[in-house]
C-alpha cells in the first residue's frame, strides 16, 4: 500500500524533463523504475505521452534524490493534504499567476518579500492587516504581480458599486486591457460621476476587446 501512495505521489513531482525515450517499453525500464511504477505496469503502453514522460521523469528525479530530499518531499506532501479544499485551490491559483508572471515582476516580487521579511515583526503584521482589509477583488487582482495588479487594485474603487452578478466579467475585462488603455480609462473614469462611470463600465463591457483602447481614447477626446 505504501508503495502504491509513492507511486502515485510521484505523477505530481515536479521534475526536469527526462532522459529516457517516452516511448520506451514496459520491459526495457530497469528494475528500480519498474518497481516505482508498479500501478501503470498493465495500462503502460496505453498511457499517453505527456503523463508517460512525466512518469519517466518524476521516477528517474526521486530515484536521483538524498534521503533527506525524500523525506521532505513527503512531508510536505503530508502537510498538503492536511490543509483545507478551499486552501489548496487558493494556493494551486496563486502558483498557476506566479508561472504566467513575466520575469521583471517575479524579480519585484521577490526583493519586496526580501524587505518584507526584514521588517519589524509589527510592521509586517499592520501590513497584513491592510491587505486583508481589502475586497475580494482587490486582494485578486494583486495575482497579476506588481505592474498589473497595481493598475487594477487603483481602478477597481472607482467601480466599487458594480452588481454581484457583473464584478468577475469586469475584473476579466479589466485585466485584459491593454497597457495603453489603462492610463485612458483612469482619467476618464475620475473625472465622471458615479452614474456616468456606472454607464462607462457596461459599455466597456459591451464593446468588443480590441476595440476598447480606440473606444476610450474617443471617449477622452470628447
Amino acid at each position: 500500500m505504501r508503495r502504491v501512495a509513492l507511486a502515485l505521489l510521484l505523477f505530481f513531482l515536479s521534475a526536469p524533463p527526462s532522459a529516457i525515450a517516452a516511448n520506451v517499453g514496459w520491459a526495457d525500464l530497469d528494475a528500480a523504475t519498474r518497481t516505482l511504477l508498479a500501478p501503470w505496469q498493465e495500462s503502460w503502453e496505453r498511457i499517453d505521452v505527456e503523463d508517460r514522460q512525466r512518469l519517466l521523469a518524476n521516477a528517474s528525479h526521486w530515484q536521483a534524490m538524498s534521503e533527506p530530499d525524500r523525506a521532505a518531499f513527503l512531508g510536505r506532501n503530508i502537510a498538503w493534504n492536511a490543509l483545507p479544499p478551499l486552501q489548496r485551490t487558493q494556493r494551486r491559483e496563486r502558483y498557476a499567476a506566479w508561472r504566467a508572471l513575466m520575469p521583471g515582476d517575479q524579480a519585484r516580487i521577490r526583493a519586496a518579500a526580501l524587505h518584507f521579511a526584514a521588517l519589524p515583526a509589527a510592521e509586517q503584521q499592520s501590513r497584513r492587516m491592510q491587505f486583508a482589509a481589502l475586497d475580494a477583488d482587490s486582494q485578486r487582482s494583486w495575482l497579476l504581480g506588481p505592474t498589473s495588479g497595481g493598475w487594477i487594485a487603483s481602478v477597481l474603487p472607482l467601480f466599487a458599486y458594480t452588481p454581484d452578478a457583473e464584478r468577475a466579467p469586469t475584473l476579466a475585462m479589466l485585466e485584459a486591457l491593454p497597457v495603453e488603455a489603462h492610463a485612458p480609462l483612469l482619467q476618464l473614469a475620475q473625472r465622471l460621476p458615479e452614474k456616468q462611470r456606472e454607464t462607462l463600465r457596461r459599455d466597456l463591457l459591451a464593446t468588443a476587446a480590441d476595440a476598447r483602447l480606440r473606444f476610450l481614447q474617443q471617449r477622452l477626446a470628447q
